[in-house]
């Protein structure tokens, strides 16, 4: 409790200095650089006239923006804010639109509290993008955030690719019903199969064993891998490094799908948004009965006994040396890579027929008797602009260079020869590209702000060109992973209430509570379980999680009044 209430008195200092450092302007026409609207070159436009551009969509007067990006301190990464890609686009915002970008290095781990810094120094970049909304709306609450309603409405026009490819869907999915206010637009989550499991194939040859189809069948193929240990391990490995289920320090994730069995499929939309503040699924009703399962399964050795400390190795460096049998992640996760991937790696120790397979479809059936998946919505990073930018309009031109189909396309593919080669259908088969080529996040998502997932000119080429993207994955592979069954999947709905206060601030305070919670709860002895489960759910709950459930109730029935679920569009 003392360690949150510190967070937040250094967030209010931090913020503190942002007001007295942001801009005070916060219309849509707020550049630096003044505008003789004499000047016959200006475009005939008004509102694109004060702005400074000219007929061509340049600006008469150069202007410099900063962009944040990723750096996933990866040793064979290029400088993230200095390479062929950030030439790329460099080279083509001065080009078009006579604007010098400049990009700033954010660590990929430790953004929040990289952003927090940056803001205090008055140094943060014009254009950044976050998964934590609820970082923000932090921001936003200290003036530290540049309104975008009034960006949308005057700009709309000079950028139709963002707007055909986020539509109005995700352009208003953050306003505030009562103020108008859009603090951030989140991107578009253009490929959503959710997460996998994965599982050995090798093992389940070796056992003769189908992969699994409900509850039942999951839990005897661990006990399986377990009593099998020594054929199934490499050579060398003691029996008692065999972890059959590779469950992590983030179960709310890495053991998602199985939680999410245990939820009512008939949860209503009112119940899943006053509980669903954490994505992790923490306070949902019936979380606590998954964990009772883990927990047993962690007493009985199926899972990474030493998964709350990890030491030198992750579960997926286990994974890489044929220690693990079971794993759930994003869908595409042991293809990642492009030669030192998951499977790659284990199929050049162990041969061709070491690698992880989907299991399709999910084992984790509900109380309907369906492998109902919970994702999120088609929404991804939020992208915004700190108060003191004074370059919104060129910032809004720099989405729209990346999200361009032939810019994004070049970004997502690279060269031709070099990065990809063409089929004679059109699709585009990815190569492993060395420096100065080198794609070192999953599509160059780190450059693609506006999009998570390929997009190309048709929904089919898109699909052929997914099923290559892996060099030296089989496509038949990918596509087993991707095309998952999705008749019974729960998608986010957009929950259109406005702000809650008692979020600001507090997201990863609560998240480290959450964290220890599960950790606590899996490692407890089977008598203690629910005596843990229930002391740290009620110092979650003290901390902070009942106001925030609380506030959306109100939130809720403000809006919705005695409806249980978001009428239908």
């Amino acid at each position: 409790m003392k360690k949150i209430k510190l967070t937040a008195l250094i967030l209010t200092a931090v913020f503190a200095v942002i007001l007295l450092g942001a801009c005070g302007n916060q219309g849509s026409d707020r550049s630096s650089v003044s505008v003789d609207l004499s000047d016959p070159r200006l475009h005939p436009d008004p509102v694109l006239a004060r702005a400074g551009l000219d007929r061509d969509m340049r600006f008469l007067t150069t202007r410099t923006i900063t962009v944040g990006i990723w750096d996933r301190a990866t040793e064979a990464d290029p400088t993230p804010e200095n390479n062929f890609w950030t030439t790329y686009i460099r080279e083509g915002m001065m080009r078009e639109h006579n604007v010098n970008v400049e990009y700033i290095a954010i660590p990929r781990w430790t953004e929040v509290e990289f952003l927090n810094n940056l803001m205090a120094a008055g140094n943060s970049p014009d254009v950044i993008s976050t998964f934590s909304y609820p970082t923000i709306l932090t921001y936003a609450n200290m003036g530290g955030i540049m309104d975008m309603a009034p960006l949308i409405r005057d700009y709309r026009h000079i950028m139709p690719s963002v707007v055909e490819l986020l539509t109005d869907d995700n352009l208003y999915w953050n306003q505030d019903p009562r103020t108008g206010t859009i603090w951030a637009i989140p991107g578009r989550l253009a490929i959503n199969p959710g997460l996998n499991l994965f599982v050995r194939q090798d093992w389940l040859d070796i056992l003769g064993l189908s992969y699994p189809t409900n509850l039942q069948e999951f839990e005897a193929m661990l006990y399986a891998f377990q009593a099998n240990a020594s054929r199934l391990l490499p050579p060398g490995r003691s029996p008692s490094e065999l972890i059959a289920f590779g469950v992590t320090t983030d179960m709310g994730w890495t053991a998602r799908n199985l939680i999410g069995s245990f939820i009512d499929h008939n949860i209503s939309d009112r119940d899943w948004f006053i509980h669903g503040f954490d994505d992790r699924f923490y306070t949902q009703p019936g979380t606590q009965d998954a964990l009772r399962l883990l927990n047993r399964w962690y007493n009985d050795g199926l899972l990474w006994n030493d998964f709350a400390l990890g030491g030198a190795l992750g579960i997926e460096d286990y994974m890489k040396i044929g220690l693990v049998g079971a794993y759930m992640q994003n869908w595409d996760t042991p293809f990642r890579g492009g030669g030192v991937d998951i499977n790659t790696t284990l199929q050049r120790m162990l041969g061709e027929q070491a690698y992880f397979a989907a299991v399709n479809p999910s084992p984790f059936l509900n109380n309907a008797g369906y492998p109902r998946r919970h994702l999120s919505a088609a929404t991804d990073r939020t992208i915004a602009f700190p108060a003191s930018n004074t370059e919104p309009v060129a910032s809004l031109l720099y989405l729209e260079f990346i999200t361009r189909q032939d810019n994004l396309t070049f970004m997502q593919f690279g060269v031709e020869g070099i990065n990809h080669r063409r089929h004679p259908d059109g699709a585009l088969e990815m190569i492993q590209a060395g420096a100065p080529h080198a794609i070192n996040s999953v599509n160059n998502f780190d450059y693609t702000i506006t999009i998570n997932g390929v997009r190309m000119a048709t929904p089919e080429l898109t699909v052929r060109s997914l099923a290559l993207s892996y060099p030296g994955i089989p496509a038949e592979h990918v596509l087993q992973a991707f095309y998952i069954p999705q008749s019974y999947d729960r998608s986010g709905r957009n929950v259109q209430v406005g702000e809650i206060m008692a979020e600001s601030g507090i997201g990863p305070s609560l998240n480290e509570l959450r964290n220890v919670a599960y950790s606590q709860s899996l490692i407890a002895s089977p008598a203690d379980f629910d005596r843990v489960w229930n002391q740290n759910m009620a110092a979650y709950l003290a901390a902070g999680g009942q106001a925030i459930m609380d506030e959306r109730r109100e939130a809720w029935q403000r809006v919705y009044g005695n409806a249980v679920n978001i009428p239908k569009q």
